[in-house]
């Protein structure tokens, strides 16, 4: 047995153990800390670049560069400066959403620079629970408090304060100060917060291409000095803008890079396993760690609502082709599913276009009527289509060439970019979802289809689902001159338009 002092110099060891390790503990703590509250303390620091293209901050708050950095003044960051100033006499408090990882924090960086280059006294900026006062004329921090301490509690109580939030705030605040919060597009960040008070629901961009390369344009000077920042170079960033989309953390950075791609990819792979996540998503709903990879929030020119659009074509392909590898009854369910979805039209046509395909090339029975330019149409009859050879077209000579009766003649590329296929002598055919008519297809690509066909009329079928088959009309080409609709073209003379339906249900 175990002596009394074995017992107790064991239970000193271990009292030993726990309190290094307290110790390690606190002193990490107290190391984030220091570094946080040093990195909010850059903020009053902050100077321009020769160029005054940058600001110069030699810390960041949010740790995402341990070492001095370049914040670049995006245009959008001073159209939404703007727009704020604009509507302070109507709101206190301005919440700022947008995809993950474009740069809303460092929004919160500018407003809290350009409030001091404004002449504003103090400032108070919230991370987490904790709050620091910004003196922006002495160019000092004190801090942090905790959000619910007196001094802070005062402070916010006062009109001309301005508390800057990042990344969340899920109750109202009390006070009457100003607030601007900066976070994502996750509901529960911020749907409380903006039922209290005056609040104004503001939206930043994604980045655009042409903003990807203006900002490695203007970096460019600086890359050596600021190799910290690990920032790619032209051709890359261009590429992976055209993988990832417009979100610089992964685009920009190429120490992010391999997470945004492993991000992406996990996105698209949950996105394919359920029908119902996927119409979730594309009806504007939020999916951690999914949503912001699939769907990019694009917001108006007065930041005051926003769209959405798919993070990049790459992307979207890849998701169409994730459902086509699955096969005819998984398309038919997403179809189904996501239909009155927004904002899933050309992942939507892209599903749609091959079941069209593969049903008239079946053949059966399908409901058609005559359309014509002044918005009227004919009766609604039955056309009976049977069998055909399916044959493909890689040039216009060849699409000319093989065209006939009973035949079915795919491009298999963009040999028309007004058609999808062709049928029998003269049936030329484009698939569509939507109704109002103007797609934006240009009336050349069916003048290249008559200089190789060279028929003396066409019958063109708009193949569209049965859910819009009543309200789809006369489709209106682009004129390739004045980018008028279905005007001042001889080739309109010799087509006569049709609406096909074209149940995607019966692929199953």
């Amino acid at each position: 047995m175990a002596s009394l002092l074995d017992l107790v110099l064991g239970a000193c060891a271990w009292l030993v153990v726990v309190i290094e390790f307290m110790a390690i503990c606190l002193f990490s703590c107290l190391t984030l800390e220091f570094a946080q509250s040093d990195g909010v303390a850059a903020l009053v620091r902050a100077t321009d670049t020769p160029d005054s293209k940058f600001w110069i901050l030699d810390s960041d708050a949010l740790r995402n560069y341990d070492q001095p950095f370049l914040l670049w003044k995006r245009k959008a960051y001073a159209s939404l400066e703007s727009k704020i100033r604009e509507l302070l006499g109507n709101f206190t408090s301005f919440i700022v959403l947008g995809t993950a990882g474009i740069g809303k924090s460092f929004f919160g960086y500018h407003w809290i620079i350009r409030l001091g280059q404004m002449g504003q006294e103090k400032a108070l900026y919230k991370v987490g629970e904790v709050v620091y006062i910004l003196n922006l004329r002495s160019r000092y921090v004190e801090g942090g408090y905790d959000v619910n301490g007196e001094i802070i509690r005062q402070m916010l109580d006062d009109p001309s304060m301005w508390l800057v939030i990042d990344e969340k705030q899920e109750t109202p605040l009390p006070g009457k100060c100003r607030v601007l919060l900066v976070c994502s597009s996750k509901n529960a960040n911020y749907d409380e917060f903006g039922k209290g008070g005056l609040c104004c629901m503001l939206y930043m961009s994604v980045w655009s291409r042409e903003e990807i390369g203006k900002f490695l344009d203007d970096f460019e000077p600086y890359r050596t000095s600021y190799g910290n920042m690990n920032v790619v170079d032209r051709k890359e960033g261009l590429d992976n803008f055209d993988y990832l989309g417009g979100v610089p953390r992964y685009v920009l950075r190429a120490t992010k890079l391999k997470e945004g791609k492993s991000l992406a990819k996990s996105a698209v792979e949950s996105f394919g396993s359920s029908v119902s996540k996927a119409a979730k998503i594309l009806s504007g709903g939020y999916v951690k760690n999914v949503s912001d990879c699939i769907l990019h929030i694009v917001a108006t020119e007065d930041h005051s609502e926003k769209t959405y659009q798919f993070a990049s074509e790459a992307l979207m392909t890849e998701l169409g082709n994730q459902y086509l590898r699955a096969g005819a009854v998984p398309v038919v369910g997403f179809l189904k599913e996501t239909f009155t979805c927004p904002w899933v039209g050309a992942l939507w046509g892209k599903l749609y276009e091959p079941l069209v395909h593969r049903l008239l090339l079946k053949g059966g029975d399908f409901v058609i009527k005559a359309v014509y330019a002044n918005g009227s149409s004919g009766p609604e009859t039955s056309v009976h289509i049977g069998p055909h050879i399916m044959l493909e077209a890689s040039s216009a000579g060849e699409f000319g060439g093989k065209i006939g009766m009973g035949k079915y003649v795919q491009p298999t590329s963009e040999v028309f970019p007004s058609i999808d296929s062709g049928m029998d002598e003269d049936i030329l055919i484009q698939v569509f979802k939507r109704v109002d008519g103007k797609h934006g297809f240009e009336a050349s690509g069916l003048e290249m289809v008559d200089a190789a066909l060279k028929r003396p009329s066409y019958r063109l079928w708009s193949c569209v689902p049965k859910e819009t088959f009543p309200r789809t009309g006369w489709q209106q080409y682009k004129n390739n001159n004045d980018g008028d609709y279905g005007r001042g073209n001889a080739v309109f003379g010799k087509m006569r338009q049709f609406v096909v339906q074209v149940d995607y249900e019966d692929a199953r």
